[in-house]
């Protein structure tokens, strides 16, 4: 309905009703048009603010989504690096504990296997010189008897010393073999290092200096 429309149905329903006669340009004519302009103006604000809720709605929504992936890649990534770090980390306190390991087992094995020639050589030294002395100046079966005893004791001494050696380097042979299988376990890590970024990397190359 136009302004037209408008103002000749306001007349003939004032005429109607009270009897009087407005021209076209009555000043409550005018009102009345005004005011049905600000009401077009703010009714047609007001739509398009209504239309637009569902496309605000949906660019929030969009946002929130995007702003959740970001952060769900943030995580995944930081959890894939500081994976890598503990699995690189752990790698190199394994490679140190075997490098350990096989240093006192070596270390161990050389100091029992000459603590034990070195006993074995004083009491063999000890017992020869014993039985030398007991053999210059025999004389009857007692002296005889005492040398022939000498000479059991120096045997059953070669023998004990000898077993306690090969006892002590089996055990020292166990302990480097289960050093061997544990440090074999945790070589498939090393790729875990070459995976890491540069920074982590560098930690790790810091971290073997200050041990070294």
């Amino acid at each position: 309905m136009n302004d037209n429309e408008i103002s000749k149905l306001i007349r003939e329903s004032v005429f109607s009703e009270t009897g009087i006669r407005l021209s076209e340009q009555d000043p409550v004519i005018s009102v009345i048009l005004a005011n049905k302009m600000l009401l077009n103006e703010a009714g047609g604000a007001l739509h398009e603010v209504v239309r637009d809720i569902p496309n605000a709605i949906e660019s929030s929504i969009e946002k929130i989504v995007l702003a959740v992936e970001d952060s769900e890649r943030t995580v995944g990534s930081l959890r894939d690096e500081t994976k890598g770090m503990l699995n690189a980390l752990a790698k190199l306190e394994v490679e140190e504990t075997h490098r350990r390991i096989k240093n006192v087992v070596s270390e161990d094995i050389s100091l029992m296997v000459g603590q034990s020639t070195k006993a074995l050589n004083a009491a063999a030294l000890g017992a020869e010189n014993k039985i030398k002395t007991l053999g210059a100046g025999l004389r009857d079966s007692k002296l005889f008897m005492a040398n022939i005893a000498l000479s059991i004791g120096l045997a059953f001494t070669v023998i004990l010393f000898g077993v306690a050696g090969v006892v002590m380097y089996n055990f020292a042979q166990e302990a480097k073999s289960a050093s061997d299988y544990w440090y074999g376990r945790y070589q498939q890590q090393q790729e875990a290092v070459d995976s890491l970024p540069a920074a982590t990397k560098k930690l790790i190359a810091d971290r073997i200096k200050s041990k070294a």
